[in-house]
C-alpha cells in the first residue's frame, strides 16, 4: 500500500508562518509620530464683524433676535425721504447741512477752494425732494459724479475729494507777469512826416520806479532857537500871541464842547413790522453767508411765533444779533430759545431752555 507524501504540504505552513512572522516584526518597528497641539481660537464679543444673527429666549416660549439693526450701527445706511424746503435750503452746502440733521455727523470744514466753490453753487431743484434711499446715497448724489465721499468714523465727519479724472479739469489761479511788455516807437529815428522813416518799433520794458521822498536837509546854523527867559517866581509870564492874530495878547477864547457820536458798526438788520419772528429769521439766514460754504439754515420745530408790531434794527454779525433779537422776548409768557451751531451753520430754536 503507497503512503502519501506530506513533506510539500509542511513547506506550504512553514513559509506562511515566516512570512507573518516577518509582517509582525516590521510592524513593531514602525515610529510614530505625536500629533502637535493645535492653538485654541480665542473667542472675540465684536457686534461688528459678525453678521450671523443671535437669537436668544426672552420669554418661556419665544426667542428673539438680539443683533442690531443695520441703521443703529452705521447711521449713514439708513434709509431717508425728505423734501428740501426752498426758502431754507438754497445751495449745495445748505442741502448737506440739511440732510445730516439728527443724524450723528456734521460736514467737514473746507480744506480747498474747489470744496468751497461747490458749497456755494446753488442746488438743482429736482434734487431737493430724495427719497427712499440710503443718506449715504443721497450726499453723494448733493455732490455729484465729480467727488467721492469720506467719511471719518473717529471725528463723525463726512467730507469730499476731488476724483483722479477731475484731477486736471480744476482750472489753475491765474499768474500776473512781471514785467509787462509795451511797444513804443523810437522817436529819434522818426521825421516830422508820419509816412517816413522806419517802420519798426522797439520793444522796451517798462519798469516801474520807485519814488522816495526826500528828507529835507536842515543846517543847525538856520534853526532859530529862542533862549528861554528867566523869571521870578511871584511873577506870572504872559501868553504868547500869534503872528497874526488881531486879539489881545491877555484874552483866550474857547468854545463849548461837542459831544463825539460814535456810528454803530457792523452790518444792519432790520425787523420790518408786520412780519413775524420765525419769517424774519429766515429771511436773515438766507441773506447771511456762512463760514464753511453756504447760508445758515433754521430749524424751527416749534408751532410758537410772535408777531413783529414795532420796526427793530440792530447792528453786528449775525450770531450777535440773533442773541439781541430772542433777548426782547425773554419777557413774554412763552419764551423763545435759540442756539447756533457754527460748524454746520444750524439755527435751531425751541421753547423749552437747555432742550435745543
Amino acid at each position: 500500500m503507497a503512503q502519501p507524501n506530506l513533506r510539500p504540504r509542511y513547506k506550504l505552513v512553514w513559509l506562511t508562518l515566516l512570512l507573518l512572522t516577518a509582517g509582525c516584526t516590521h510592524n513593531t518597528t514602525a515610529q510614530y509620530k505625536p500629533l502637535s497641539p493645535v492653538p485654541p481660537i480665542p473667542r472675540v464679543n465684536d457686534i461688528y464683524p459678525n453678521p450671523a444673527p443671535e437669537v436668544v429666549r426672552y420669554d418661556r416660549y419665544t426667542l428673539i433676535s438680539s443683533k442690531p439693526v443695520d441703521a443703529q450701527r452705521d447711521p449713514l445706511n439708513q434709509i431717508m425721504d425728505i423734501s428740501m424746503p426752498a426758502e431754507m435750503v438754497r445751495s449745495v452746502g445748505d442741502g448737506f447741512r440739511y440732510v445730516l440733521l439728527e443724524s450723528g455727523y456734521s460736514l467737514c470744514p473746507i480744506s480747498s477752494p474747489v470744496f468751497a466753490e461747490l458749497l456755494n453753487k446753488p442746488l438743482p431743484g429736482v434734487q431737493r425732494s430724495m427719497g427712499p434711499l440710503r443718506l449715504s446715497d443721497a450726499l453723494q448724489i448733493l455732490a455729484g459724479p465729480a467727488w467721492r465721499l469720506l467719511v471719518d468714523d473717529v471725528n463723525r465727519e463726512v467730507c469730499f475729494t476731488l476724483r483722479d479724472a477731475y484731477q486736471n479739469l480744476v482750472s489753475a489761479k491765474p499768474v500776473v507777469p512781471a514785467n509787462v511788455i509795451i511797444p513804443t516807437k523810437n522817436l529819434a529815428q522818426q521825421s516830422g512826416n508820419p509816412f517816413s522813416g522806419s517802420s519798426a518799433s522797439a520793444l522796451t520794458p517798462v519798469v516801474p520806479t520807485l519814488l522816495v521822498p526826500l528828507k529835507p536837509t536842515i543846517k543847525p546854523e538856520s534853526i532859530s532857537i529862542p533862549s528861554p527867559v528867566l523869571t521870578e517866581a511871584s511873577k506870572v509870564l504872559a501868553p504868547a500871541t500869534a503872528v497874526f492874530s488881531t486879539e489881545a495878547p491877555g484874552k483866550t477864547v474857547s468854545g463849548p464842547g461837542t459831544p463825539i457820536s460814535v456810528a454803530p458798526s457792523g452790518q444792519l438788520w432790520r425787523a420790518e413790522v408786520g412780519s413775524t419772528l420765525k419769517e424774519t429769521l429766515n429771511r436773515w439766514a438766507g441773506q447771511n453767508k456762512c463760514e464753511n460754504g453756504g447760508h445758515w439754515v433754521v430749524i424751527w420745530p416749534v408751532l410758537l411765533d410772535y408777531r413783529i408790531d414795532a420796526p427793530l434794527a440792530f447792528h453786528g454779525n449775525f450770531e450777535y444779533v440773533l442773541v439781541q433779537i430772542f433777548e426782547l422776548y425773554r419777557q413774554a409768557d412763552k419764551p423763545l430759545f435759540a442756539q447756533a451751531s457754527r460748524p454746520q451753520c444750524l439755527v435751531v430754536v425751541s421753547d423749552i431752555p437747555g432742550g435745543l
